[in-house]
C-alpha cells in the first residue's frame, strides 16, 4: 500500500481560552517517502503556529546553534539548520520545501 496524502494539524492554545487549529496536507510525490513529508508538514505547522515574538525568540536560538556548533550536538546543530531554512521559506509565505 502506497500513501498518497500526509495531513497534518496541530491546535494551538492562544490565551483567553481561544485555540487556533492550523493544518496542512501535501501530496507524496513518487520518489518520496510520506514520513519526509510528514516531517516537512510538522515544520511548516509549527512554524506558522507560533506568534512572531516566539518564532524570533526560535530563530535567534537556531542562529547562536548553528554559529557556534562547537558547543552543540551535530543533531542539535542539524536541527537548528533544518528549522532556519524552513523560517527563511516561510518567512515568503511558501512552504518550506
Amino acid at each position: 500500500m502506497k500513501c498518497k496524502t500526509v495531513k497534518y494539524q496541530k491546535c494551538f492554545n492562544l490565551g483567553n481560552f481561544e485555540n487556533e487549529v492550523i493544518g496542512v496536507e501535501l501530496e507524496v510525490g513518487e520518489n518520496e517517502k510520506a514520513e519526509f513529508v510528514l516531517e516537512q508538514a510538522k515544520i511548516f505547522v509549527e512554524a506558522k503556529g507560533k506568534p512572531l515574538s516566539l518564532r524570533q525568540q526560535q530563530i535567534n536560538k537556531d542562529q547562536h546553534t548553528v554559529n557556534n556548533p562547537e558547543n552543540n550536538s551535530y543533531t542539535a546543530v542539524v536541527n537548528a539548520q533544518k528549522r532556519l531554512d524552513a523560517n527563511i521559506e516561510i518567512s515568503e509565505d511558501d512552504l518550506p520545501f
